[in-house]
């Protein structure tokens, strides 16, 4: 499935050597696929949804406290393209989405499912600036944003944001699994 939008393509772009979707699949092209189909998925969905933000260059995906993205069907279509794609035994990706969904929720929680800024645009503030606007834009007395990220370098920004380590999930099948932090903000924050 070739990206159908600029968003899509933003995304694959993005998310083409993120260490998750790395340890999911190490053959690029096999990886590339399965980012474009769970991409047109998600950017689809959102945009009929409402959930989908742009500012130039730079795209966030959220879901609102006590929605989801995804409806049944697309949910079965998004994982399974990851398992068809997964290179471990599945019990071990099953594993993971238990502990990384494992966390009980006292407060509404607003989900940062993804930001992306194009690659050869990083650094120009368009990623900070469309976080911004997003954590600006609820107003909410109690709650919190809660993201996850395979990237190390991810922390230091996000914590920029009010954004804290939470929790960290090892992706634990073969030595070079990556760890996917939990980070949590709680609302409202200046930003």
């Amino acid at each position: 499935m070739a990206c159908k939008s600029s968003a899509s393509r933003i995304l694959s772009d993005a998310f083409e050597d993120d260490p998750f979707f790395v340890w999911i699949n190490s053959d690029f092209q096999q990886r590339r696929r399965l980012l474009e189909t769970l991409f047109d998925i998600s950017v689809s969905v959102a945009a009929q949804k409402g959930l989908l933000e742009e500012d130039g260059p730079a795209v966030l995906i959220y879901e609102p406290p006590g929605q989801t993205l995804l409806s049944e069907v697309d949910e079965k279509a998004f994982r399974s393209a990851i398992e068809v794609a997964f290179e471990r035994p599945p019990e071990v990706l099953h594993r993971y989405n238990a502990e990384i969904n494992s966390a009980p929720d006292e407060l509404p929680v607003w989900y940062l499912r993804y930001l992306a800024v194009k690659k050869h645009r990083r650094g120009e503030g368009a990623g900070s600036r469309l976080l911004s606007r997003f954590l600006r834009s609820f107003d909410v007395k109690d709650g919190l944003v809660r993201l996850h990220t395979a990237r190390p370098s991810n922390l230091l920004f996000y914590s920029r944001f009010g954004f804290r380590v939470s929790g960290v999930v090892r992706c634990d099948y073969g030595p070079s699994g990556p760890s996917v932090y939990t980070m949590e903000r709680t609302m409202p924050l200046w930003v």
